[in-house]
């Protein structure tokens, strides 16, 4: 009698145990999420917390099973809505890239969740072009923005229904090149003439290399459905710093009437407004993508001020009629640089390499965060730095540049984030 009565107890104790570990569990979750002001739904939603309290006995490992259940069902799915919000909660604007990769290769993020997994079907991404009426979407950047230009050409590429043009890439894009190979039209009015061609022409071949100052064009045809089917075109614009403001544009950018005419020099006064307020005025691209670059090397002040100038361009020029989303710096993975990269610091001798970008993508979210409320056309996307740290001994090539494996996680990640 009295073994049958210990057991008893025992098993009461258990239940009591289990029921108080569950009610801490789900606290713990509960006013977690309302801090990060979260929506937590009605504990009736979740019928296995309900199932805890049931029976006499329940095993352990259920219980963490079901906590741990709980707990990524209350993680946003990945879109500009939910980085909306978890920016609106910090003074900052800091949007986090932290994330967890997988021995598969693949990121899984940690302020959001991937709704269909790391990687979108071709139904899903086409679908979602052709619901949201994309049909013009430019890339700027540097040579990272340029291999994130080829990663999304090839992205597309692979999609079935999906059929890409090889890539036309031009140092100097002038109305020659318009007639042979370039599937955006860039309309200019020079001077009495409404029918003139936007031409924009980067520095020498020398100093260019040959890489990253292009403007480079795809045409996509995507079938959607039998019978539905519309042209994509992708594009991609060089642009080395947050404001250019020396001549890295030739002297021959501006508006050319006609073939067998001369150009009518621009009179804006950087790469950006340029690029903005002419080239891209006419057609107007239905979505830009700024990835930042890895030039940067001026004080801390300077890039304040410099972005500051950006963020009136895009308020000028692009926000009111299209959607702008911008994209931190990756990290960088110093011991692979030529030894004097490797020793450089920055402002004043204050910083590594790595600090200096730290702060450099923070200043930028910090600048445009009420932006970023305020208006749906303004995108953040999630810091990139903390992305890739983890990874640059699997991505990085040369210090700066990474495998096109990387380029294409990013897209996908970022593609998700749009079609949700």
């Amino acid at each position: 009698m009295a073994v049958e009565q210990l057991q008893n107890l025992r098993r009461q104790l258990l239940v009591a145990f289990v029921i108080v570990t569950a009610v801490f569990f789900f606290l713990i979750v509960s006013s977690n999420y309302q801090v990060m002001k979260f929506h937590v739904p009605s504990v009736l939603k979740f019928k296995p917390v309900l199932h805890w309290f049931q029976g006499s006995i329940i095993r352990e490992n259920s219980l963490f099973s079901q906590a741990k259940n709980l707990i990524r069902q209350q993680k946003p799915n990945c879109t500009f809505s939910a980085f909306r919000q978890i920016v609106s909660n910090t003074a900052s604007g800091y949007l986090p890239g932290n994330g967890t990769w997988k021995r598969n290769g693949r990121f899984y993020p940690d302020v959001c969740h991937l709704e269909y997994g790391p990687k979108l079907s071709s139904k899903q991404l086409t679908s979602c072009l052709h619901r949201d009426n994309i049909r013009h979407i430019v890339l700027m950047g540097d040579s990272n923005g340029d291999r994130f230009f080829h990663g999304l050409h090839w992205l597309l590429s692979n999609l079935d229904g999906v059929d890409c043009t090889p890539v036309s890439k031009h140092i100097c894009l002038n109305w020659n090149h318009y007639d042979k190979d370039m599937y955006a039209y860039h309309r200019c009015p020079c001077g009495n003439t409404t029918s003139g061609r936007c031409v924009v022409c980067y520095e020498n071949e020398r100093r260019n290399r040959g890489t990253d100052r292009t403007a480079s064009q795809a045409l996509c045809r995507i079938n959607v459905a039998e019978g539905v089917h519309f042209n994509l075109v992708i594009e991609y614009s060089a642009v080395l710093f947050v404001i250019e403001n020396k001549a890295l544009l030739m002297n021959a950018t501006g508006c050319q009437p006609s073939g067998q005419k001369p150009v009518i020099l621009t009179e804006s006064k950087s790469t950006q407004q340029y690029l903005f307020a002419e080239f891209y005025a006419d057609p107007r691209p239905d979505l830009f993508i700024l990835f930042e670059n890895a030039h940067e090397r001026c004080l801390l002040r300077e890039l304040v001020r410099d972005v500051d100038t950006f963020i009136s361009l895009l308020d000028q020029y692009i926000i009111s009629k299209t959607r702008f989303i911008w994209v931190s710096r990756v990290a960088e993975d110093v011991k692979r640089k030529p030894k004097y990269w490797r020793e450089m610091r920055y402002e004043n001798g204050t910083m590594s390499r790595m600090e200096y970008l730290d702060v450099a993508n923070r200043i930028m979210y910090s600048r445009m965060r009420q932006r970023f409320l305020n208006n749906k056309n303004l995108l953040l996307f999630p810091d990139l730095l903390q992305m890739s740290k983890p990874v640059l001994d699997d991505f990085n090539i040369d210090g700066v540049h990474m495998k096109p494996e990387w380029y294409q996680h990013v897209l996908s990640y970022l593609l998700q984030t749009l079609c949700n």
